[in-house]
C-alpha cells in the first residue's frame, strides 16, 4: 500500500492531464486546419463545377452539401480548442477552475461529437469521443481530484 505523498500539487497524474488536454487543444486545431484544407480541395471542385457541363451539374449537391458539412465541423470543433488550453493551464497552476473547467469541455466534445455523429456521421468524431471518454476518467482520479481539494482546504485554513 503506497503512502501518500506529502505535498499532492505535485502528483504525475496532474501534470499528465495538463499534458494530455495541450494534446487534445492540438488536436482539435489540427482537425480544423484538415478541414479546411479540405474546404480549399472542395472550393476548387466547386469551381470546376460552375464551369462543367449539365452532366457534371447533377453532382454539385453532393459538393455544396459536402462544403457545408466542412464548415459546420469546423466551425463547431475550433471554439473547443481555446477551453482545452485554458484548462490545461488551469491544472499547471492548479486554479480551482481548472479541473471543472476540464470536464466542462470534456462535456462539450462529447455533445459535439455526438450532434455531429447523428447528423453528419464524420468519422473524425470516433477518436475524439473515445479520447473525451477517457479524459474523463482520467480526470476523476482521485489523485487528480485530491490535489485540488486538498489546495482549497489550504486556502481556506491559511
Amino acid at each position: 500500500m503506497s503512502k501518500p505523498s506529502s505535498n499532492p500539487t505535485r502528483t504525475w497524474p496532474v501534470r499528465v492531464i495538463a499534458l494530455l488536454l495541450l494534446v487534445q487543444a492540438i488536436g482539435l486545431v489540427g482537425l480544423n486546419v484538415y478541414n479546411i484544407a479540405l474546404q480549399a480541395n472542395l472550393e476548387q471542385n466547386f469551381d470546376t463545377f460552375l464551369n462543367a457541363s449539365d452532366e457534371e451539374m447533377d453532382n454539385l449537391p453532393s459538393e455544396v452539401d459536402q462544403l457545408l458539412e466542412v464548415i459546420v465541423i469546423a466551425a463547431l470543433l475550433a471554439p473547443l480548442a481555446v477551453p482545452a488550453v485554458l484548462a490545461a493551464v488551469g491544472f499547471v497552476f492548479l486554479w480551482r477552475w481548472g479541473w471543472m473547467l476540464a470536464m466542462m469541455t470534456q462535456v462539450l466534445i462529447l455533445l459535439v461529437c455526438l450532434m455531429l455523429y447523428l447528423e453528419i456521421k464524420p468519422p473524425l468524431v470516433y477518436p475524439l469521443m473515445v479520447y473525451g471518454i477517457l479524459m474523463v476518467l482520467y480526470l476523476n482520479v482521485q489523485d487528480v481530484r485530491l490535489a485540488f481539494f486538498t489546495k482549497h482546504i489550504k486556502e481556506q485554513e491559511a
